[in-house]
């Protein structure tokens, strides 16, 4: 449950909504960069669960107590929690805003969550950035890729390397794409989806730890 309404008639700047296919519900941003945050959450193997605006935050800034709410909180399959806070890098270079989070910071030495600040440098890290947006593009396509991942197990199965590209040229792109949008399949997303040596394979079971942030 949110801790606070994220999307609200009277808000200044960017609102709007993120399609979350993960949690099969719209989730609410108040920045392109709250919203491009969500790719990495959505794709993360990892990632079991994340929520926006999830808590309120007391802490002591300067003398006085003062209230924080963090920007989203995520769940991990390892049952991890953490708090995480979306900043522009070039706001974090403050001296006033440094400081401010450097007390945020110690609150979190008492709370059960973890926390971290993620930055637009982090987020929109190219090609990984890119790469997501074309794969989550593909999850509303409701087509059945049942027959197609059963040639695309068999062949991945023998002792031939196949690159996404040459996946695609037996199967088709749509179909691998929704594939590795479902993590049927797995290949490096710190590569562009068509360099030639980007390869694919099966998912592992230490796969689902995996986070893209």
């Amino acid at each position: 449950m949110k801790s606070r309404k994220v999307v609200t008639r009277s808000g200044r700047g960017f609102r709007g909504y993120f399609p979350s296919k993960k949690l099969n519900r719209m989730m609410e941003c108040e920045s392109l960069l709250e919203r491009d945050a969500m790719y990495l959450f959505e794709h993360s193997p990892g990632v079991k669960y994340f929520q926006e605006q999830p808590e309120l935050i007391m802490y002591e800034y300067e003398n006085k107590i003062r209230k924080y709410y963090p920007d989203f909180a995520v769940t991990l399959n390892s049952g991890a929690l953490i708090h995480i806070e979306i900043k522009p890098q070039i706001k974090l270079d403050s001296p006033v805003l440094s400081s401010k989070f450097e007390a945020i910071i110690s609150r979190y030495v008492i709370h059960p969550a973890d926390f971290i600040i993620l930055t637009d440098k982090t987020i929109r890290q190219e090609p990984l950035f890119s790469n997501l947006k074309i794969i989550n593009n593909v999850k509303k396509f409701h087509l059945d890729i049942t027959e197609s991942f059963i040639k695309a197990r068999q062949l991945l199965l023998t002792n031939k390397q196949y690159t996404l590209m040459e996946l695609i040229g037996v199967i088709g792109k749509t179909e691998v794409l929704i594939m590795l949008a479902h993590h049927k399949i797995v290949c490096d997303l710190n590569q562009s989806l068509w360099s030639p040596t980007n390869y694919v394979r099966l998912p592992k079971e230490d796969d689902d730890e995996t986070v893209l942030f």
